[in-house]
């Protein structure tokens, strides 16, 4: 007699760990890289991965769709290298409105924050558990194959990346067993494999932006006196804009000189103040 082998898959709404990746624009190929990574690492079932990858975080707002999201995210992960700029972008917006949704979702998993980032964490995350990249200029220095070489020997289970899969592995468990499935039990290599492929593939994101650096022949620097609240939605009035490189402000129709915010909006050209604002 045949025998029948049978899949069992989760029913289609069923709950699931809801993550979502938040980043700042220059940092969007880390992003995409983690995304992909996660989402071919955790069981789709039971676990689901979203990331912005049509642009419609345009604007100082938050839109209802990332709200939406936010709403039902468990784990808050932000991408962030600092590069061209010490603030967080859009990101610090999303990070506001998601710890002000305090406490658990539903009480299966512990809703939290954590970032993946490049030398030091982000302000807004300072405090928040994170996870370093650990590529410096001597990784950099490296080959390819060498930072491959150099991955298997320190990649380890004590690896804070590898303790953040094998997290997520305990957190989607437990909705697999909300249904009556037993747990995964990832093979501890494939957890220590994955984490090699996320890390070399920002080691070739790091590797082409090094080679790719060059300075700006026209640069503004907007720079902001006091604290802004996770909830601020424009620049305070007595912020500065500093131009660097002749011509910097013509975009504006602005002489290239230092000039307060509030005076940047009373003087550019009334059709793209609102814009610019």
């Amino acid at each position: 007699m045949n025998q029948i082998s049978t899949v069992v898959t989760a029913p289609p709404t069923v709950a699931k760990l809801e993550i979502f990746i938040s980043y700042a624009s220059e940092d969007v190929a880390l992003a995409l890289a983690l995304n992909k990574e996660l989402s071919e690492y955790l069981d789709s079932d039971f676990a689901h991965v979203w990331i912005d990858i049509e642009g419609i975080r345009a604007g100082f707002d938050l839109n209802e769709q990332i709200k939406t999201q936010l709403d039902k995210t468990d784990i808050l992960i932000v991408v962030y290298t600092g590069q061209q700029k010490e603030s967080h972008g859009f990101t610090g917006l999303e990070i506001g409105y998601f710890m002000a949704q305090s406490g658990s979702k539903d009480g299966r998993v512990r809703r939290r924050i954590v970032s993946f980032y490049a030398g030091s964490p982000p302000g807004t995350t300072s405090t928040i558990h994170g996870i370093p990249f650990g590529i410096d200029d001597a990784h950099l220095a490296m080959s390819e194959k060498e930072y491959e070489t150099h991955l298997k020997s320190t990649v380890t289970t004590k690896h804070s990346a590898a303790k953040f899969l094998e997290d997520l592995e305990t957190d989607v468990d437990k909705f697999r067993m909300l249904i009556g499935l037993p747990p995964n039990n990832h093979p501890v290599q494939a957890r220590l494999d994955r984490v090699q492929q996320l890390m070399l593939a920002v080691f070739k994101i790091f590797k082409t932006r090094k080679s790719n650096e060059v300075n700006p022949q026209k640069k503004i620097i907007v720079s902001v006196a006091e604290e802004l609240s996770p909830q601020s939605v424009e620049l305070p009035g007595t912020s500065t804009i500093v131009p660097e490189g002749t011509g910097a402000m013509s975009i504006f129709g602005l002489p290239d000189q230092k000039i307060s915010w509030a005076d940047f909006l009373s003087k550019s050209p009334e059709k793209y103040r609102l814009f610019w604002k």
